[in-house]
């Protein structure tokens, strides 16, 4: 069996005995941390060292090495865990970190936490202002007011503390006063769209709610599936898999464990940016896919961040046909904005290859007045060139990045 997330894990956990390397592998970092997660939980590990489950047949195995996994599957019982090592996406990353600063506590989610969290790991700013700065330790920020008799108002901050401001900006809103008409009629069509409650209230929580929310959502996410594999089915089903958009390449471990044809990477720093582990991972596990990594760029250069890229641009559609894919499972794309291009291609490749969709949403767009007019106009535009196809969304981090939409053929769901 393949695992995909810590929730699937923790529920197999009492069953299965870890099998953990003797010699200092790629992997011991990873199962130390493991380890230390379930000690939080107090959960037990029984531990097996990697060449002692050999004559153990009738007992049940897991391994976060996909070699052992795919060398043993078919002699004795055993389990593969999947994991991102992203260091902004992993929610198995993301779950040590924030344990990690809990002391003898054991891991539960509350504001205070997740705040030394943020502070230990994420972005911040030193909070220039004395008064300001003497405010954060009561969690209290000075706002300017358009009142002439008030010119300034206190409130209680969420974003700051200890002297720092934590994350993206003083809150996680996406719509101001400054918005559109357009963009909130977009936003409330969008919202109308939307299959399920779930994805309806992340996608209000995204745009209007307080920090605290998108803290706690993210909280629950780290054991929960990583981002891109919610609502979609693409176990052993015809046809590839396009990738766009892929840095570390964190995504792939889990679009190899679904055992497409193809998985097709474009990106232009081709596997140069790959991490050890994803490496090892497209190595070692089953080698039923044929990956390929194509370093055409996609629409324009100004959002690539690999400073090699020449020649002329080329869109999906090229590329489609310079690989000759008859059959598309997914596009999943995460391209720095230049998805507001990319839609337009979409317009014409939904109709003939119907694929599922993982589309970024979030990407702030400062060309615009409305910078986060992606947010509405992506979904508005493809839940209009989707015929019969549901839609969902899921975010995946605690600030205002990494929204993804989510658009699945009926036939397929």
């Amino acid at each position: 069996m393949i695992i995909r997330n810590l929730r699937q894990l923790i529920k197999n956990i009492d069953r299965n005995n870890f099998i953990i390397s003797k010699n200092k592998s790629i992997f011991f970092e990873y199962e130390e941390k493991l380890k230390f997660i379930f000690s939080k939980l107090n959960i037990k590990l029984n531990l097996i060292e990697d060449e002692n489950y050999i004559n153990e047949k009738n007992k049940l195995f897991f391994t976060l090495d996909p070699k052992i996994y795919t060398d043993k599957k078919n002699e004795i019982k055993i389990d593969l865990f999947v994991f991102s090592v992203d260091r902004a996406a992993s929610n198995f990353l993301g779950l040590y970190n924030y344990a990690s600063i809990l002391g003898n506590k054991k891991i539960n989610f509350k504001n205070i936490f997740f705040k030394k969290y943020l502070l230990k790991f994420d972005t911040k700013v030193k909070i220039k202002s004395t008064i300001n700065y003497i405010l954060s330790y009561l969690n209290l920020f000075v706002y300017r007011s358009k009142n002439k008799l008030f010119p300034f108002r206190i409130e209680k901050s969420f974003n700051t503390y200890n002297g720092k401001i934590l994350g993206k900006g003083y809150s996680n809103r996406y719509i101001n006063s400054k918005s559109s008409d357009e963009f909130k009629k977009k936003f409330n069509y969008v919202l109308e769209k939307l299959k399920n409650n779930r994805s309806k209230r992340i996608y209000n929580m995204v745009a209007f709610e307080k920090p605290t929310k998108t803290w706690k959502h993210k909280y629950f996410q780290f054991y929960l599936n990583n981002q891109y594999f919610d609502y979609i089915d693409l176990y052993n089903k015809p046809g590839a898999i396009i990738n766009i958009g892929v840095n570390d390449g964190f995504e792939i471990p889990f679009f190899l464990i679904n055992n497409p044809e193809i998985l097709l990477n474009i990106d232009p720093t081709g596997e140069e940016m790959l991490s050890e582990y994803v490496r090892y991972f497209s190595k070692n596990y089953l080698k039923k896919t044929k990956i390929i990594y194509c370093t055409d760029y996609l629409y324009k250069n100004d959002y690539v961040y690999n400073n090699k890229t020449s020649g002329e641009p080329t869109d999906l559609l090229k590329i489609i046909d310079k690989y000759n894919l008859e059959k598309i499972n997914l596009i999943k794309s995460d391209i720095e904005g230049l998805e507001k291009y990319l839609v337009d291609d979409l317009k014409t490749i939904i109709p003939k290859y119907r694929p599922n969709l993982a589309i970024s949403i979030y990407h702030l767009d400062k060309s615009i007045t409305d910078m986060n007019y992606q947010y509405v106009e992506l979904p508005y535009k493809l839940m209009n060139y989707c015929s019969d196809y549901n839609f969902y969304i899921n975010h995946y981090t605690y600030h205002r990045s990494e929204t993804i939409l989510y658009c699945v053929p009926k036939e397929k769901f």
